[in-house]
């Protein structure tokens, strides 16, 4: 399979998306309580499995990510990595193979490790990357009226890096050694279920959804 097929293949069940009537939503005030701290400054992604909650930390530190496995009671640790290259995390997901899936938003990429040991077990492009835009209809912009656990941290550049010349790659997989995909923004969400990966690209204002056992391999 070539990579325009690949990317054909990821997004030919994608729908345009209706406009929605945001006057027409009702909202309603509640009282946010704060369960526990997240063991880094930034959570962005998180995952419910049997074990606990998983959750990815949207700032790197030394070129590379955090993602934790955290008790659901008490928020304790149980495992706790650092993904080399992880930058901007921004949803996660684990799939019937103890992998997991992370999407690196701004670089374009989605991380493959294992859950056990946090190992980098491949690296794709992200279907759908580009740059965000807004149409008539769009809510304005809000954030969680919580005051934020953690102070703002600096704004870091990032390179771009080469890839292992001449190896032949599964569709959508990248070199190990990539820093960046295709250019513009990537995943903002994702989820695996019943064997697929369900992926949310904001600027597409689409749902990808995607066999990783056909289309990743």
């Amino acid at each position: 399979m070539k990579r325009r097929e690949f990317f054909g293949l990821a997004a030919a069940s994608a729908m345009s998306a209706a406009p929605i009537d945001v006057k027409s939503i009702k909202s309603r005030s509640v009282k946010v309580e704060i369960a526990y701290k997240s063991p880094h400054t930034a959570p962005n992604g998180l995952q419910t499995t049997k074990e606990g909650l998983w959750i990815a930390d949207a700032r790197s530190t030394d070129g590379a990510g955090y993602v934790s496995l955290v008790n659901f009671a008490d928020g304790k640790v149980i495992r706790d990595f650092q993904i080399p290259g992880l930058s901007d995390a921004s949803g996660m997901t684990v799939d019937a193979s103890d992998s997991l899936w992370i999407n690196s938003t701004h670089s374009g990429l989605i991380f493959q490790c294992g859950a056990q040991d946090g190992k980098l077990q491949a690296k794709y492009a992200i279907p759908g990357c580009g740059p965000i835009y807004r149409l008539k209809g769009d809510p304005p912009a809000a954030r969680s009226p919580p005051t934020p656990a953690y102070p703002p941290a600096a704004q870091t550049g990032q390179g771009r890096g080469r890839g292992r010349g001449g190896q032949t790659l599964p569709p959508g997989q990248v070199a190990l050694t990539a820093t960046n995909g295709p250019s513009g923004e990537g995943g903002q969400g994702m989820e695996y279920r019943d064997g697929l990966l369900y992926i949310a690209i904001l600027p597409r204002r689409r749902v990808y959804v995607i066999d990783p056992n056909t289309v990743f391999s």
